[in-house]
Order: structure tokens, then C-alpha cells, then sequence
């Protein structure tokens, strides 16, 4: 069987320098996998941002759809918008989205290598009843009622009978063949990426693999080392994990104290702990 084709499309909006060395992980840990950039801050500074990351980029585009927060909430329709109008002329099998502050201290094949070349992959994958009463998006106002809304029309116009489910942003991997349904379809502007995506995909009949990242929601455990409520990771913490052949690799959020220099330091580090079969997430 011939190995997937793999590219990243890296998501960021700021601080270039640390934008840059996100770029400069990728390559160095995937060798051969292109990089691609979508930039989705303020339109203003979309000329710095050329300037200052197009370089290390395969190629580089800007959002054109909402603002900040939107973006935020609608990343899947970020990143349809930027299939439609890039993507689908880029030679890959399946994308990675990678975040900013998402950091893989090892390659893509080995952490995704688990996943069938035509299933969707995401990160924390759950049944939304078990998180319904403490998490945002269906406990608060409207946000509750959206997605209420998202799921009564994919009944309505889907038939969908299935779970409803929910997952974490960062870390997701989409083959070429969902792109094109996602990018065909009247994808609604309600409710949250996070419920939408493994909707959508179990809607066109795909497979959801987790990545393992964020294996327990509400976990302390999970979440000292991955979350997505914007508590910052220690250097420190990430780099014991490193140290040890067995521990983690995917680590999220990772921003300002993550410079190049550190990361420089934390790859090498990471070098020296490496097993034969393969760290774990």
C-alpha cells in the first residue's frame, strides 16, 4: 500500500517569530511535507505577515471570512474557504490543521499513522450528553440554543439519527475526499466547529478516529499537558515529558514562552529520548 501524501496548513494571526519557528518544527520533524499558511488576523498586518512568514512557507493566503472571534468559533469554515479557493489545487491525500500554539514534537506519520488514509481524524471525541452540563457551548446561552439548532436541521435535512458528538480544535487531519464533501455543502454558520465536524462526518458517512491527545475530558491529568481553556503550558513540564521515551508528544497551548531557542532545546531533547517503536501522545 502506498503511503498517504501528507501537508500541514498552519493556522496563526501574530508574532511572527514564533509563527516561523512552528514552520521550522514541521519541517525539520517532516521532512519532504509541505507547509502551507493561513493567516487569519488583522487584514492591515497581512503584508508584515508575508514578508515575515511567507518565506518559510510552501504557500501563504489570508482569511477572507469574519473576524477574530468568528474565526475562533468557525475554524472548519476557515479552512473550507481556504480549500475552495487554494487547497484544492495542492497536491495532498490528507491535511493536518495545526494551530499556532499546537505543538508535535514528532512526525506526522508516526502520530497519525494509526489512522486509515480515509477517516477524519479529531482530537477528544465524545458523546455530547456526557459533557452537555459543563461544557460552553451547550450549557451557555445562546450557545446552548445554536446547537440545539445545528442538530435539529441535520435531522431535518440529513436524517441524522446517530450520537451527537463533540471534540477539542486542534490537532484535526481531514482527507482530500472530505474536503471536497465539506467544501460542496451548505455547511451552517451555527453552533461550533467542534460539534459540527464529527457531525458532518458521520453525515457523509466517515470513520472518526481520535488522535489520542486529549484522551479524558475534565481530566487535571489530560489537561496539565493539553487543553483548550488558554492555560499555558509550562516549559518545564513539557520538557520532563520529553525526557521520558514513553511520555507525550503533542502538547497544546504553546505560545509566548516557546521560542525558536527553546524549542530548538526541547527537539534535541526530545531527540535523545526517542524509542525504536515511538513515543505516545
Amino acid at each position: 500500500m502506498i503511503a498517504e501524501a501528507r501537508a500541514a496548513l498552519l493556522m496563526f494571526h501574530k508574532d511572527w517569530s514564533i509563527s516561523r519557528s512552528r514552520v521550522r518544527l514541521l519541517r525539520a520533524l517532516n521532512p519532504g511535507v509541505p507547509v502551507h499558511g493561513l493567516y487569519g488576523g488583522e487584514p492591515d498586518q497581512y503584508a508584515e505577515a508575508v514578508d515575515a512568514v511567507g518565506p518559510v512557507l510552501d504557500s501563504l493566503c489570508g482569511c477572507q471570512l469574519g473576524t477574530g472571534r468568528w474565526r475562533w468559533q468557525h475554524t472548519d469554515l476557515v479552512v473550507r474557504d481556504w480549500f475552495q479557493r487554494v487547497g484544492r489545487g495542492l497536491p495532498f491525500d490528507v491535511l493536518h490543521v495545526m494551530q499556532w500554539d499546537l505543538l508535535l514534537f514528532d512526525s506526522l506519520e508516526r502520530l497519525y499513522g494509526f489512522v486509515p488514509p480515509d477517516a477524519v481524524a479529531l482530537t477528544g471525541i465524545t458523546p455530547l450528553d456526557r459533557i452537555a452540563d459543563g461544557w460552553h457551548w451547550t450549557r451557555t446561552e445562546p450557545h446552548r440554543t445554536e446547537t440545539a439548532d445545528l442538530l435539529a436541521g441535520a435531522q431535518r435535512e440529513h436524517g441524522f439519527r446517530g450520537v451527537p458528538k463533540a471534540c477539542l480544535g486542534p490537532g484535526a487531519a481531514f482527507p482530500r475526499s472530505f474536503l471536497d464533501r465539506y467544501a460542496a455543502t451548505a455547511i451552517p454558520e451555527i453552533g461550533h466547529d467542534e460539534v459540527r465536524l464529527p457531525l458532518f462526518a458521520e453525515l457523509f458517512g466517515y470513520a472518526l478516529v481520535d488522535t489520542g491527545f486529549y484522551p479524558r475530558w475534565y481530566d487535571a491529568e489530560s489537561e496539565r499537558l493539553f487543553n483548550a481553556n488558554g492555560t499555558e503550558l509550562p516549559v518545564a513540564e513539557v520538557r520532563e515529558e520529553l525526557l521520558n521515551p514513553a511520555g507525550r508528544r503533542a502538547f497544546h497551548p504553546c505560545r509566548e514562552s516557546f521560542t525558536e531557542t527553546v524549542l530548538t532545546g526541547l527537539v534535541s531533547v526530545c531527540t535523545r529520548a526517542s524509542r525504536s517503536d515511538g513515543p505516545s501522545v
